[in-house]
C-alpha cells in the first residue's frame, strides 16, 4: 500500500454540528449536507444537485455521512454522480464507504478529472491509497458506486468494474460522499440500498 505524501485533513459533519442544506439533492444526506463556507471549504445546493468548493486547501478532505440501518448483511449498494471538471489534477471525489469510529476508519472511492479512480484506506495510521487505476471519464457528471457481496467489496465507474477488496466488515459502517483536493465537486443522484430497499 502506498502511503500519500500529502497532508490529508478529515473533516466529520453530522447533523446539528452546522445548519443543512434546505434543498432536497442527495436523498438520506440531506439532514447532513451543509450550506455556506466552513474551513476553507463552501457548500451549497444548485437545481439538483450538491456542489463543494475548496479554493486553495491542497490534500484537504470533506465528507458527509447518513445514519444508516445495519444487519443488511454485506449486501448494500449504492452510488453517486459526481461532477470533477472544475477541479485541479490533484482533485478527486466519490463515495465514502464504511466509516466507523473508535479509532476512526473508513474507505472512499474516488475519481479525478483525468480519469484517476482511487481507493483510499483510512485506519489508526492515517490515509494510505490502496488501489489505483484508470478510466475513460464522460464530461460533467459520472456514476461511482460501491457493491457489497459477502466479505467482497466491488467498485465501479459508468458501470466499469475498477477492483475489488475484501473485508470482515461488509455490511457495517456509514456510508456517503468526499471530497478531495482544490476545486468544484459536483454530487447529484445519491442512491442506497440496504435490506430494507432503495433511498433516493
Amino acid at each position: 500500500m502506498l502511503a500519500r505524501s500529502t497532508t490529508l485533513i478529515a473533516v466529520l459533519f453530522c447533523a446539528g454540528l452546522m445548519s443543512p442544506a434546505t434543498a432536497n439533492t442527495l436523498g438520506p444526506l440531506d439532514a447532513v449536507l451543509v450550506q455556506g463556507e466552513s474551513d476553507g471549504w463552501r457548500g451549497g445546493s444548485d437545481r439538483g444537485a450538491y456542489w463543494l468548493e475548496n479554493p486553495a486547501q491542497e490534500g484537504a478532505i470533506r465528507y458527509f455521512y447518513a445514519p444508516y440501518a445495519d444487519g443488511s448483511g454485506g449486501k448494500r449498494v449504492f452510488s453517486i454522480d459526481v461532477d470533477v471538471t472544475n477541479t485541479t489534477a490533484d482533485g478527486r471525489a466519490g463515495l465514502l464507504y464504511g466509516l466507523q469510529g473508535d479509532p476512526l476508519r473508513y474507505y472512499m472511492v474516488l475519481i479525478g478529472r483525468g480519469g484517476q479512480v482511487e481507493l483510499y484506506r483510512r485506519d489508526p495510521n492515517g490515509v494510505q491509497q490502496m488501489m489505483a487505476s484508470s478510466v475513460e471519464v464522460l464530461n460533467g457528471f459520472n456514476r461511482v458506486e460501491v457493491r457489497e457481496s459477502g466479505r467482497s467489496v466491488e467498485f465501479f465507474v459508468n458501470e466499469k468494474s475498477m477492483g475489488s477488496f475484501e473485508t470482515n466488515s461488509t455490511g457495517e459502517g456509514a456510508l456517503g460522499i468526499a471530497a478531495m483536493g482544490v476545486g468544484r465537486f459536483g454530487f447529484a443522484n445519491y442512491r442506497e440500498t440496504s435490506a430494507s430497499g432503495w433511498f433516493n
